[in-house]
């Protein structure tokens, strides 16, 4: 009953490669399979980020209002968050460079979650050539809006996109995320084992 139950042999340690997603992913968004992280669910990358990149009382850049996760996530790992206020819930675009210049992480998301505001390519790579640490890109409405940082990480190894297959992708119960950045920005979180990411690898290719 157990083997009919089972989508795999649960005696077997989870595949820490996740290859048969991140193929799929890398098919899809065009990059190496090598600069691919997955996880389960994009909260659990961006964890993975901060838990990485935030040590004692580093600090975290974020434009607010915007995902409350950023503040958490930062905090759990022993952070501080430098909040810049928006402006008629508009990015402060000024200010928000000039933080980020002195950040350890800077997270953006892009689209805004909970405003809808969307910045321009032009303006993300300004601010991945400000920010003094890691740039996160929260592309989670991405499929929607069209507008990506992922030309980026090719030439700005300080630049991390991070998406989902629970929104364009309709499978927010498959609980997948993934992140993209080269050898710098993406090596370090690319270290997490979890058994249901093994689960979403097998249906990946067919999926994706």
């Amino acid at each position: 009953a157990v083997d009919q139950l089972a989508p795999e042999p649960l005696n077997e340690y989870p595949d820490t490669s996740y290859r048969g997603l991140t193929d799929a992913i890398a098919g899809y968004t065009g990059v190496s399979a090598d600069h691919v992280t997955v996880g389960a669910g994009a909260d659990e990358v961006l964890d993975l980020i901060a838990k990485a990149y935030i040590d004692g009382s580093a600090a975290a850049v974020i434009s607010r209002p915007t995902y409350p996760m950023f503040t958490v996530l930062t905090e759990m790992a022993g952070g501080t968050v430098d909040a810049v206020p928006a402006v008629d819930l508009r990015v402060d675009r000024q200010a928000f460079l000039d933080r980020a210049g002195r950040a350890r992480l800077t997270w953006l998301s892009n689209p805004n979650n909970p405003t809808g505001e969307l910045l321009t390519f032009d303006y993300v790579e300004a601010l991945a050539g400000a920010t003094a640490g890691i740039l996160v890109l929260d592309e989670a409405y991405y499929e929607m809006s069209g507008v990506t940082g992922l030309p980026l990480i090719d030439r700005m190894p300080n630049v991390v996109v991070v998406r989902t297959l629970s929104k364009a992708f309709g499978l927010a119960g498959a609980r997948v995320g993934y992140a993209e950045g080269n050898a710098r920005a993406g090596g370090a979180h690319h270290k997490r084992t979890d058994p249901a990411a093994k689960r979403a690898c097998r249906a990946g290719p067919r999926g994706a």
